[in-house]
Parts: structure tokens; sequence; C-alpha cells
């Protein structure tokens, strides 16, 4: 799996298991709300037919679709309401 020299670097890194957790969290919540946003802009732009077909395709699209940029409420806020 590892060499030696990769082994060695390997155990030499000490790690903070709480703080690479955080970490972790921070950049996953960030990297969700760059997703959002990027679905929103993309939905913004869709034609009329597109969004018929999305309509068809999505249950509950169209039936009040808000998300949390609509709402001004940030994504822990709006997971936590459910």
């Amino acid at each position: 799996m590892l060499n030696e020299q990769e082994q060695a670097l390997f155990d030499a890194i000490e790690v903070d298991t709480l703080d690479q957790l955080k970490t972790t969290l921070k950049t996953l919540v960030v990297s969700e709300r760059r997703t959002m946003r990027r679905i929103k802009k993309l939905e913004a732009s869709l034609t009329d037919e597109e969004k018929k077909t999305k309509k068809e395709i999505v249950p509950g699209y169209g039936d009040n679709h808000r998300c949390c940029f609509q709402t001004g409420q940030d994504s822990q806020a709006g997971r936590s309401s459910q």
C-alpha cells in the first residue's frame, strides 16, 4: 500500500481529529451553498418548455418551490425546521 517513505510521512503527521472534522464540515457547507446557488441560477434560466418538463419529472416542483436563498434562511436553518 504505502512505501517506507510514505509510511514514515504518514506516521509523522499529527492530526487533531476534531479540528479535521470541523474543517471538513465547514468545507461541505460552503460547497453545498455554492451548489444550491448554481442550481438556483440554472433554474432561473430555464425556458417555459424546460420548466414544464421539469415539473413533469420532479415531484412537487412548482408547488411552493422555494430554496434557502429565496427565504433568506441558511441551509442549516432550513434543514432543522423540516
